[in-house]
Parts: C-alpha cells; structure tokens; sequence
C-alpha cells in the first residue's frame, strides 16, 4: 500500500469505522469478524505475489463458486486475456516471449479490496511494532528513488540476494516467517474456484509490495524455488509492468522494455510459460 496514510486503529479500539464481513464472505475468519480502519489511503499502489513451492499439490476438493446468483453473475462477468503477443529473437529464433501470461480482471469487488488493503495494514502496523518474526516484515530505509519498499512474507522465506550469512538467492529453509492470515487463503480459494489459478497448482506462499511514490521493482525472473505458475493480485491503484527479453535500466527507477502491461485494479496477472521464464518483467517507479 505504498504511499497510503498508515492511520490504522488495533481491533477493538473505539471511534473506527467498521467494515462487516458476513459468514463465508471474502475476509470472514469467523461469523461475525469485523475490520476497524481509520482514516484516508493515499493511492499509490500495493501487489500480492502467490506462489507455490517446488513440490505439485493435488486437486483441491471442496472449492467450488458459491451457489447464489449474485456470485454466479460476478463469476461470469471476470474478464479473461489470455493472448498477450510479443515475439522477440532468442537463441537465433523468434518466439512468443509473452506466451503463458493471463489477465483475470474483476476477481475481487471494491468492496474486497478494502477488506485486502485493511488486513495488510494491520500486518504492517504489527511488523512495525515488532510483532511478527524477524523475516516476515521488511521496512528498509528509502535512501533513494526506487528503493525503499515496504515486503511482508507469508509461508516461507525468500532471500533476494546473498545475505550476511552467506545464503544464496532464494528460498531459506531453516528460516520461519509468519504463516498466511485467514483472509489470504480465502483469496486463494477464490482464485482457484474462479478458474484463475490450476487447482493442481495451489499457491503456499505469498508476498506483499506496499509501494510508495518512486519505488519500483527492477527486472528479473523469478527463482525457480518457486513453482509456475504463480501470480500477482494489483491493489490500491491502476499500474504498468513491462515485459521484454532484455530490459534497459535508465536510472534509478526508470526502465526501458519492450511492451508493457496495464493492471486494473482489483485484477490477478498470472506469470506461465515464456512470460514467466524468458521474459524478464519489471515494476517502474510508482508516480506520486
């Protein structure tokens, strides 16, 4: 939730205003859970990366669209791309690098988007008052443009890069980071049940971008720890992600590639195939 005002309340403390969430709704822990927020967001923009790990999950059984007509129309109405088209010269020959990628638009409501956006904040709110274990909240200091973005863990914890110990990238197995809150495995399950995500490919992992003005992501292609396909869930604010073979760093922030991608807000782009394997992809620095 880069840039938004983190003017949250802790549960039970009066004068919030409260978000119902019904039994069985997206965010619902128990029967009669509620979310207290205060105060404006500032939108910048926040993103969800799902993965799995490298082991293959069987069919998930008992996921299925809830039976109501209100949730059928819904389901119906999730726009689909699944034909995103750039070919580019690799190893003498030219391919499709954006083949395997999907856009899955009007996944979750505005409605549940506040629900997300709240519970990430209270997250944050209890990664800086050290309430969470060491791996799983990282706040580093924003010493420059692009760098500065707020990641929170779930699942399992990945190193970025070499670290102090001497770990290489990628997962760290004999490091424990939080587990996933309720309210993310209930996205997953509709992600899953929406046919946005294989049910034999289920994400146990996950991580939090909360980006302010001019954080960004540089290119990469993400560790094969993890699992294709995964995915990414857009909050707060509409965005770019570019996509290319090859991308250019311009400076701090600022990347040049060879076709980029809107993200609507509230939508799921799933990475497969050449889109998440040849082609390098990247998140320009967020404009205020």
């Amino acid at each position: 939730m880069a840039g938004i005002d983190p003017t949250l309340r802790r549960r039970g403390r009066p004068g919030a205003r409260r978000l119902p969430i019904g039994p069985g709704r997206l965010g619902s822990t128990t029967g009669n859970s509620t979310i207290r927020v205060r105060g404006r967001w500032r939108k910048e923009m926040m993103e969800m990366i799902w993965r799995g790990r490298r082991r293959r999950l069987g069919p998930v059984e008992g996921l299925r669209c809830r039976g109501d007509q209100r949730e059928a129309i819904r389901f119906s109405m999730v726009g689909r791309k699944k034909d995103f088209k750039h070919m580019e010269r690799v190893d003498g020959r030219w391919i499709n690098v954006l083949e395997g990628l999907e856009l899955h638009t009007g996944v979750f409501s505005a409605a549940e988007q506040k629900r997300i956006v709240a519970c990430v904040y209270d997250v944050q709110e209890k990664g800086r008052n050290r309430q969470l274990r060491r791996r799983t909240y990282s706040e580093p200091r924003k010493w420059m443009r692009g760098k500065g973005r707020v990641t929170i863990q779930f699942g399992c914890c990945y190193n970025y890069a070499v670290d102090n110990y001497g770990n290489p990238p990628g997962i760290i197995q004999d490091e424990e980071v939080d587990p996933m809150p309720p309210l993310l495995k209930t996205m997953i399950k509709r992600m899953v049940a929406w046919h946005v995500l294989p049910p034999t490919c289920v994400p146990d992992s996950c991580i939090i971008n909360i980006y302010d003005k001019d954080d960004c992501i540089p290119p990469h292609i993400d560790h094969h720890d993890f699992l294709r396909p995964f995915c990414t869930v857009s909050l707060l604010s509409k965005c770019n992600i570019l996509f290319g073979r090859e991308l250019k760093i311009m400076g701090p922030g600022e990347f040049s590639g060879s076709t980029a991608i809107p993200l609507p807000v509230g939508s799921v782009l799933v990475l497969n195939g050449n889109g998440a394997d040849v082609a390098k992809h990247c998140v320009p620095a967020v404009p205020h």
